[in-house]
């Protein structure tokens, strides 16, 4: 799929979204996993970026590092960034991005650690989060 079509398709998703009152795919995240207490545990890729990295930088560098060669995420586009919050035994404030790639949208969770550490992050598939939730 090229770019320009990719954007397109993505930018009417959202306006769709916006528009219709669709679910909240990054608040339907943040709901689930508020009621998983272990869902941060295992092994996640760090990013060794600095804290000024833009969180464009920090996902193409995910997206690098984590997807298979021949599926090779390398286009995406971001259609929603804000700082979420998540309860639990150890409460953490994250920065949610959601975007739509080649392959189907992805909900990005990060944040920083420290400059020796980088960035934590962690991905989940937005199909999931995109439908109502009960």
């Amino acid at each position: 799929m090229n770019k320009f079509l990719l954007i397109a398709v993505l930018s009417i998703c959202t306006i769709c979204r916006i528009s219709f009152g669709a679910p909240d795919p990054i608040t339907n995240l943040v709901d689930e996993l508020s009621t998983r207490h272990t869902w941060g545990n295992g092994s996640y890729p760090i990013i060794h970026l600095p804290k000024t990295a833009k969180p464009e930088e920090v996902i193409a560098a995910y997206f690098s590092k984590t997807t298979d060669p021949k599926g090779k995420i390398k286009e995406f586009q971001i259609q929603e960034t804000r700082e979420v919050k998540i309860p639990g035994p150890l409460p953490a404030s994250y920065i949610g991005v959601w975007c739509g790639t080649e392959y189907g949208g992805r909900i990005i969770l990060m944040k920083f650690i420290s400059q020796e550490a980088g960035w934590w992050t962690s991905s989940f598939f937005a199909r999931y989060y995109t439908q109502e939730r009960k």
